[in-house]
């Protein structure tokens, strides 16, 4: 069955508490050799060796090669360890994602190659290091670069999905349910279109997760789902006027329960196409990224912990990253810029594309970027304090989650308390980084407090928020203030 993503609806509509704002701050940047003409690529993060810390891993794009970046525990990482990305063939890897393919409960790491066409996929052993790349065609003269993994055709397993740039296509290879790959079936953009960014997302909410892919013609286009992990024609929207997009990202940016488009244009812009609720998009709204910037590749993350995504670039001209923090409304504030590498000389480290995570685990997303020009992954800390609301004054209701941190398996505890006698219940919404629903949970007050198991169990890693509403019989519901909850 496929996992469906809810998204908060409802609760947008409720009086919630003021919030204190937080200014967005990072550590200097950390950096890690990669070795001599690497070229670092793609970047992904995600525990790959069970230890619970988000793990590096980044793709070597003039060497063939694929490396693996472990976390020690304090969101510092050891020496790459590299693998051979195409044992046939000099492979060029660009793009680089993680997904767990033989449903083992490790997360195996699959990567496209533009030169040889094809994408190379490396089981994990288990332990965090990885089988000898297993290389699938993606059609000849493909060049695919972004690529991504999902279940499209909901049979629990992850499948394959690239952006063929020479041949205009998105390239979809579908699991044989053991972790190796049917040949590619291909789905047009249009002649000339140059497909490069990829992501995944249900546009239209039937519960079956459509394509979207950036065109170097500078619009965002859609394949909508079948309903059996085949495609409808591809539809495009206009993004960035006179630009040519890159990377792309899908999240609910607005929180009206549809995810919006967000793309990487490489005149400096951010572009924002907001859902039109029904798996169509308004024309992109151009957010600048920085006044050098060139994004290159983008991805959403709730980098301040107000519960909605925020926007990160990699900035390929000037050697940066940006954060684009959402005023809540699915609008941006202005870029907040932030070199990759310290290096005094703009753009010679060529950030390509960057990546979120908690790597130290303490609450908040981190940024890593994958530095080609300079050989290196650079690591940006968070240390932004974290989000505060208004405190309750004495007397009103009062809410508090604990042991804070948690465990996945022993789970968590809210407790309110001072609640109105007219209050009858409460529920309890559980949001990720991204702003997604991952849990929820309802409790029956009784002389006005309420107390009950927050629904932990089997969620990853990382830090969420716990909205908290009130229901009373004549009333509207109202949010009690927001609580932060990590979960390790």
């Amino acid at each position: 069955m496929i996992q469906r993503f809810l998204f908060v609806t409802a609760l947008a509509l409720l009086t919630e508490p003021a919030r204190v704002a937080q200014a967005q701050t990072f550590a200097p940047v950390a950096l890690y050799a990669t070795g001599a003409n690497s070229s670092p690529s793609g970047i992904a993060a995600g525990d790959i060796n069970g230890d619970g810390y988000p793990d590096l891993v980044t793709t070597y794009f003039t060497s063939n090669s694929i490396a693996v970046l472990l976390n020690q525990k304090d969101g510092t990482f050891a020496a790459p360890v590299t693998y051979v990305a195409d044992a046939a063939g000099f492979a060029t890897p660009l793009g680089v994602t993680l997904s767990d393919f033989n449903k083992d409960g490790y997360s195996d790491i699959v990567a496209s190659s533009e030169v040889s066409g094809s994408v190379s996929v490396l089981l994990n052993k288990k332990d965090g290091t990885f089988a000898a790349a297993v290389t699938y065609s993606t059609e000849a003269s493909s060049f695919p670069q972004f690529l991504t993994a999902g279940d499209v055709n909901g049979d629990g397993y992850p499948d394959i999905v690239t952006a063929n740039f020479y041949t205009d296509d998105i390239g979809v290879l579908l699991n044989k349910k053991d972790g190796t790959f049917a040949s590619v079936a291909l789905y047009p953009t249009g002649k000339s279109t140059l497909p490069t960014g990829l992501a995944l997302g249900d546009v239209n909410k039937d519960g079956y997760p459509d394509i979207v892919t950036t065109l170097l013609s500078g619009s965002a286009a859609v394949l909508l789902n079948k309903k059996d992990g085949t495609f409808g024609p591809s539809v495009a929207y206009p993004a960035g006027a006179n630009s040519s997009l890159v990377g792309v990202a899908v999240g609910d940016v607005d929180k009206d329960g549809y995810p919006d488009i967000v793309t990487a244009d490489n005149i400096g812009n951010a572009d924002v196409l907001l859902n039109k609720k029904d798996g169509t998009f308004k024309a992109g709204t151009a957010y600048p990224a920085g006044p050098k910037s060139a994004p290159y590749g983008v991805v959403l993350g709730d980098m301040n912990g107000d519960g909605y995504p925020d926007i990160i670039t990699a900035n390929e001209d000037d050697g940066t990253a940006s954060v684009l923090l959402n005023k809540q409304n699915g609008t941006f504030a202005t870029a907040l810029v932030l070199s990759t590498s310290g290096r005094a000389a703009a753009g010679q480290q060529q950030p390509y594309n960057v990546a979120v995570s908690d790597v130290n685990k303490d609450g908040k997303l981190d940024i890593v970027a994958a530095n080609a020009g300079d050989n290196t992954v650079g690591v940006l800390l968070n240390r932004t304090a974290t989000l505060a609301t208004q405190p309750a004054a004495a007397g009103q209701p009062q809410a508090t989650v604990f042991p804070n941190p948690a465990s996945a398996a022993e789970g968590s505890t809210l407790l309110a308390s001072n609640l109105p006698a007219e209050v009858r219940s409460l529920e309890a919404t559980l949001l990720n980084s991204l702003g997604q629903v991952v849990a929820h949970t309802t409790l029956a007050v009784a002389q006005g407090q309420g107390r009950a198991a927050l629904p932990t169990t089997g969620l990853p890693s990382g830090s969420y928020l716990v909205r908290i509403a009130t229901h009373t019989d004549h009333a509207a519901p109202t949010l009690l203030p927001l609580q932060r909850l990590v979960v390790r």
